[in-house]
């Protein structure tokens, strides 16, 4: 399987949601989720912005690829977006949204 993860930035801002479900519930981090059959990995990774957080966001490159056997997942690619609208809402399987003020170096 193949999942996708975002860092959503806006300005000196990235955004982190609290999971409401396992794996890691309880646990701060980056939006995202499994890629669905027949669903491109840019479409994937926007589709879960928007459903766990209520924005949407623009991809800028591929962050990391890496593989987490332990999840289920084979491979995990991490996107690096930017916000481009809406207002910051927990939805899905995020419990809770948090900005985090700070430089992403």
């Amino acid at each position: 399987m193949v999942a996708v993860g975002a860092v959503v930035v806006k300005g000196n801002d990235f955004l982190l949601v609290k999971r409401k479900v396992e794996p890691r519930k309880g646990s701060w981090c980056i939006p995202g989720g499994g890629v669905k059959l027949g669903e491109t990995i840019r479409d994937a990774i926007k589709r879960e912005i928007l459903e766990e957080t209520g924005i949407e966001a623009e991809v800028v490159g591929v962050i990391d690829l890496c593989e987490f056997p332990q999840y289920g997942k084979d491979v995990y690619i991490t996107f690096l977006t930017k916000y481009r609208k809406g207002e910051v809402t927990p939805a899905s399987d995020a419990g809770e949204t948090n900005k985090i003020i700070g430089i992403i170096i």
